[in-house]
Parts: C-alpha cells; structure tokens; sequence
C-alpha cells in the first residue's frame, strides 16, 4: 500500500502517537472507574459506619441494665456481630474477616475502623473497634482500660448497591467500545488522507517533473532577458550622464572630449573614436579606449580607409551616409602584447554619421567598438543613434551659440559704440556733465556695495548712472550749456532730458534693463519729483540709489551759479530731505559710506577754446566782446579772497548819443573796450549797465584816462572819464558794491 519510505515513516508515527493516545484515553476512564467504585464504597462505609455507632449506643444501654450483648443479628438487610481476639465466649472469638481486621486494628492503634468487598464480591464487611473502658473490666478482667477488646463486624450485602455497580461496570464498557471504535475510525480517516495527500504530492511530483524543464527554459529566456534589460539600463545610465555632463559643456573640445570618456564608462565600449570627413579625407579627432594603438594614421584616404580592416565601419558609413555595423568585426593589432591580448577581443564595430543637411559633402563620423558577445542589438543601436543625434545637435547648437555670440557681441558693440557716442557727444558739449556721470557712477557702487546688492546689479546701477543723463543729447545748447540758474521754461524744457533718455534707451533691448532704472533719477521719495510723480516702493531701489548719488554728486559741485557744499553739510542735507526727496534706508547707507568721500575740485569755468567759445554765447556782451553783468554778478558771489574792483564811468555818454548819434556812441564803446582789454590783460573787464566798465584784478589798478583817445570821436569833449575804486572780499561786500555803483 504504501510505495515511500517518507510515507511508511508517516503512517508509523501516526499510528504510534495514535496508540499513545488511545492508552491514554484508556487510562482515563479505568481511573473515573475506579473513582465511581470508590464513591459507591465510600457509600457502603457510611451505612455501615451508621450501624456501628448504633450499635455501641444499644451495647452501652444493655450495659447500663446489668446485660452482656453478644449476638449478632442476621437479616436481608445487614449482619452483625462482636468478636474478640481473647473472648470471654468461644462463640465470639474472631475468625476469618474479623480476624484478620481485629490484627489489622491492633497493629495499626490510631484507626478505628476496617472494610473491604468479598471476594464473590456479594457482601461489604465491616469491622469498628471496641476499646475496655473502666466499668467493662468488671466482666472483661483479662483486659486493662482503654485496651481494644474486640469489634463489632457488620457486613452488608450487595444486592442494594449491585444495579449501581452493574450500571457502573456498562457504562465504562460502553465507553471503552466507543473509544476504541473512535479511534479505529479517526485512524482509518487519517490514514486515508495520508493517502490521498501523498497521492497528490506525487501527482504534483509528476506536474514539476514534467513542468522543471519548462521552467528551466524561461528562467533561462528571463535571466537573457534581465541582462539585456540590465546591459540597456547601463548603457541609458551611461547616456544620462553624457546629457548631464553636455548641459555643463561649453567649448567645441570638451563637447567631444567629454562625450567620448562619458561614453567610455560603459564597461563593454572597449573604444569610440571621432572624427571628420571633410569629403576626401578622414581625419581622426579623438579616441577613447584602451587599444588606440590599432589607428596609427592621422589622415586616412577612402581607398586607405577600404584597406585597412580596422576602419571598415567607418568606411561603409562614409560610402553609404549611413549608420554601418560590422559584425563579427576583425582588429589588427599592431605590436600586440602578451599579456593584454585578451583584452582585444572585439565582437562588432559600428559607425554613425553625423549629417546635418544632405547638401553637405564633409560631415563628424563617431564610431564604437564592443567586446559584447551578442554585439549591438537593435534597440541598443537606436540608443546609440539618438546620443549621435544629441551630440551633434549640442555641436551644432555650441556652433550656433559662438555665432550669436559673435553677432550679438558686433551688435552689442555698435550699440555700445553708439549711445558712448551720445555720451562723448554731451561730454564735448558740457564738460561739467562728462565728470558729473562718472561721480555718480562711483558714489552709486559704494552705496550699493553698502547695502550688499549683488555685484551684477551693482553693475547695472553703475551703466544706468554713466546713462542717467543721455536725454540731455536732446536738449538745445541755450539751456543745457547756460552757467547761470534757469528760468522757469528752461527748467521745464530741461527735465524733459529724462524721458528722451528712456525713450533712447529702451528701444535697445542691451539697455532696457538700465532704462528702467535711469528713468526716475529725478523722482522724489514723497512723490514730487518728476517727470511721474511716483512714490516710495512705486520707485526701484537701484533707482533710489541713483537719485541720492546724483543729488550728493550735485551738492558738492562747483556751479557758476553757487558754491559747491562740504560733504558733511551735503550729507546734513541728505539726512534733512530723508523720506521727502530721499528714501531713508539709502540716507543711511550715504550716513557710512560717503562720509569719507574726498571731492575733486570741478569747475564750469571754461578750460578750452570751444569752452571758452561757448562760454561767450552768456557771458560776452554783443558790443565790445568783453564779460558782460551777468558774468560779472556770478564773479562777485564766487570770490573768496580779496579783489580790487575799479570802475571806469563815461560821464554825459546819453548827451553824446543825442548829438552825435547812437552808431557813434556805439564805436566809443568798442574803443573804449579795446583799449582796456589792451592796457590790462591780466585783469577781468566787464561791460556794466551800459556805458560803465568794471576791471577786476588782484592788485590795484589806476586807469589814467589820458591814455583813452577818443578826440577824434568826441571833438567837443562831450564825454568825460572818471575812474574809482573799491576792495571786494566776499559775499558780504556785495551790498558795498551796490552803493558803490551807484554813486
């Protein structure tokens, strides 16, 4: 039945446990057996224990009248009886059971009592002991007090007792028969599943059996799958790696350096060469791989390329303009060596080419050489194809950028070129100007720099302050040029400067940015500046920068106009129009970093001829070409060591004018003039209301009027010269000189 010694051990133990079991269970039921019997005993011992006392009670009775009770009673019921191991009466000497507990008790004092079945198992016999007491030795003089002398035994018969017993005894039988049939039962069924599941387990055998080459065979085709997956997992590795590192690249060389020794990461390329066909030569660019020593030419021609065996995948793309594999592919090594000719066994070679255009006759070639047994696959070659395709797209993309490059540099010349133009154009105009955009240059840095802006915004906010004032390219000379204040058109024509410089500037992409800043350099931190009127936040900061350096810068000029301020007293200036003209945090950063500033002495006095032309356009008058009032006015004010002021009055010129004529008075000005610019050159000789004259000198000056001939103009003599002078020392002799040029 049973074919395995696995199964025969199996049913071995089962039925070894099994019969452990059922021993057990037998057990069991023989002890609650004995446990009933012994309760049903333990009943009997009761009853009779019951009757002995009763009958000591009937013996202490009979005793208290004189009478001796001696025998026993038998009935259906029970039977006793008194028996003595040393009887006065022979009739109640122990024999049999009574001896025998009569010995029992004797030897054993402390019980008082003893029982057992028959062996017919019919009756139950009882003995209860009975000891001497003091009025018994009268009759019992062989024994002392307190000695045992006898018992009283009592048997009961069975026959009440017998149906439980029988009903004991059945119901144990019973059991037994069921316990046994159970388990005669429970070990067929469990022997049969043993069967049945060692019937399955060795049609499951049969299944695997017949199943373990089929699974041998796809663990086999999973396993060719899993390398592959893995060998393309690698290679795309290898490919992620080359696109990070050609997002980072940005020269031709290290394009292709870097892509060739990225590429050479992947275990199995053993060498990737580049390089350019130009149409009728090969030209090798670079290699990466260990056996580079197989191309030992440079320079190679198509019929030195179909030669040699080494470039045949190159050769088939060059022909066919077209991706060539070479497999199995066959390598020529030159002086190989011993000890590293393993390392050459090459499986295929292949080469793509890297056409951007049809029409175009050269083109890059890269090729690949592997030691992989199955070569290049196909999904590897289209791998392999897409990183050509991305190579040459970040050649051509670099070569497109150097173009760009190239072309927005020109063109970032030019228009750097040209708005320079604009600025050396306003330099040439108002030199004043030129050194006022390059101090606000510096002093906007250092506030920057203060206040921790970035370097490149830093720079922005430099080129915006060197740009602030383009608009003025705009603005007429009349205006631009005028040393003295402006009225009010001019003022409003002036400020148009800032959005004729917007307007220049961000039409030109390069310095839109800078535009955006330039274009409120003239606006207030409280919103009444011009020309927007914008207000705090409303304004950048880099052009907050530029509106307290330009203003600092103008504060500590010189102007014909007006003395320039000390740097403390244009920073007191600063810290008073704090949140009105000037935003807070950027009077702060001026507070520390212009505070040290040294500042260069500047001038609006003209230092050039075409200065000093220009200068002439306000400052001369028409008639007599010498410094007219005005200039004169802006002198006094700027003088702060002592002058001498000598004027020279043509009395009765009116008078003149009337008889002789204004065209004649006019010519006794101009000689006049001529003559003192003549006699005091290193004097300043102003025309003044007409028909005075002012010299301004450092000595003093004594104008002998005999030296002025004007007889042949003023025969009669109508005009008389007088000259008078006074000291100037400051602006606090400019009420003195009113009173003097008046008297």
């Amino acid at each position: 039945m049973f074919k395995t010694k696995e199964r025969k051990i199996v049913i071995f133990f089962t039925i070894f446990i099994s019969m452990i079991g059922l021993i057990m269970i037998l057990g069991i039921l023989k002890n609650a057996k004995k446990v009933q019997i012994a309760q049903t005993q333990e009943l009997l011992v009761q009853e009779a224990t019951a009757h002995y006392r009763t009958i000591k009670e009937l013996q202490i009775w009979h005793n208290k009248f004189g009478g001796v009770f001696k025998e026993g009673v038998d009935n259906d019921d029970y039977h006793f009886n008194i028996y003595s191991l040393k009887p006065k009466n022979e009739h109640n000497r122990a024999q049999g059971f009574a001896k025998d507990a009569l010995m029992y008790l004797k030897d054993h004092p402390k019980e008082t009592l003893y029982h057992r079945f028959s062996e017919d198992n019919k009756r139950f016999d009882f003995v209860g002991v009975l000891y001497t007491k003091p009025r018994c030795v009268e009759c019992h003089t062989n024994f002392t007090v307190g000695e045992m002398r006898g018992g009283i035994e009592i048997t009961l018969p069975l026959k009440h007792y017998q149906a439980s017993l029988e009903t004991i005894q059945n119901q144990f039988r019973i059991s037994y028969i069921m316990v046994i049939g159970g388990y005669v039962l429970g070990l067929g069924l469990l022997l049969y599943f043993i069967h049945k599941i060692f019937k399955n387990k060795e049609h499951i055998e049969e299944l695997n059996s017949s199943l373990e080459q089929k699974v041998i065979q796809r663990t086999h085709e999973v396993h060719v799958l899993y390398s592959r997956e893995h060998y393309l997992k690698r290679l795309l590795e290898t490919i992620t790696e080359l696109n990070e590192s050609l997002i980072s690249t940005y020269s031709l060389g290290s394009i292709i350096e870097t892509s060739l020794e990225t590429l050479k990461h992947h275990p199995n390329y053993k060498l990737i060469l580049f390089g350019h066909y130009d149409g009728e030569v090969f030209h090798q660019r670079y290699i990466s791989g260990d056996i580079y020593e197989i191309f030992t030419q440079e320079h190679c021609s198509l019929a030195e390329l179909e030669k040699n065996s080494n470039y045949t995948a190159i050769y088939n793309t060059i022909i066919n303009r077209h991706w060539s594999l070479e497999t199995p592919c066959s390598v020529v090594l030159p002086f190989r060596e011993h000890h590293r000719q393993e390392d050459y066994d090459l499986s295929a070679a292949i080469a793509f080419p890297m056409i951007e255009h049809e029409e175009q006759k050269g083109f890059d070639i890269l090729a690949f050489w592997t030691d992989r047994e199955e070569g290049f696959d196909g999904e590897e070659i289209n791998i392999l194809d897409t990183v050509v395709h991305d190579i040459a797209m970040a050649l051509s993309a670099y070569k497109q950028r150097k173009m760009n490059e190239r072309l927005q540099k020109e063109q970032i010349t030019n228009y750097e070129e040209t708005i320079l133009a604009f600025v050396d154009m306003i330099e040439q105009r108002d030199a004043y100007t030129a050194g006022h955009t390059l101090r606000v240059a510096k002093y906007s840095r250092l506030l920057a720099k203060y206040m921790q802006i970035d370097e490149a915004l830093i720079h922005k906010i430099e080129k915006a302050a060197i740009l602030h004032d383009i608009g003025k390219i705009a603005t007429p000379d009349t205006i631009l040029l005028k040393p003295g204040r402006l009225n009010a058109l001019e003022y409003e024509l002036i400020k148009n400067h800032v959005t004729a410089g917007y307007k220049m500037l961000s039409k030109v992409k390069m310095y839109a940015e800078l535009a955006e800043i330039m274009k409120f350099h003239h606006e207030h931190y409280d919103g009444r500046g011009y020309p927007y009127g914008f207000i705090g936040d409303a304004i950048p900061i880099e052009s907050h920068i530029l509106i307290v350096a330009d203003a600092f810068d103008a504060m500590t000029t010189n102007r014909i106009y007006k003395g320039r301020l000390s740097v403390q007293d244009a920073i007191k200036e600063l810290n008073a129009q704090s949140g009105k003209q000037f935003h807070p945090a950027i009077v702060e950063a001026a507070n520390h970093a212009l505070i040290d500033i040294v500042i260069s002495q500047t001038t609006q006095m003209p230092q050039s001829d075409l200065e000093r032309q220009r200068f002439s356009y306000f400052f001369n008058d028409n008639l007599t070409g010498l410094y007219n009032e005005s200039y004169l006015e802006l002198m006094l004010h700027q003088i702060t060591s002592k002058m001498i002021l000598t004027v020279l009055r043509l009395h009765n010129f009116t008078t003149y004018n009337k008889t002789m004529s204004w065209n004649k008075g006019n010519e006794i000005l101009i000689r006049v003039a001529n003559q003192l610019k003549e006699h005091y050159k290193d004097a300043k000789v102003f025309r003044f209301e007409g028909d005075d004259f002012v010299i301004l000198s450092h000595n003093q000056i004594d104008v002998d009027t005999e030296m002025i001939h004007l007889r042949d103009l003023d025969p009669e003599e109508i005009i008389v010269l007088k000259s008078e002078s006074m000291s100037f020392a400051g602006n606090g002799d400019l009420h003195k000189f009113d009173l003097f040029m008046k008297g």
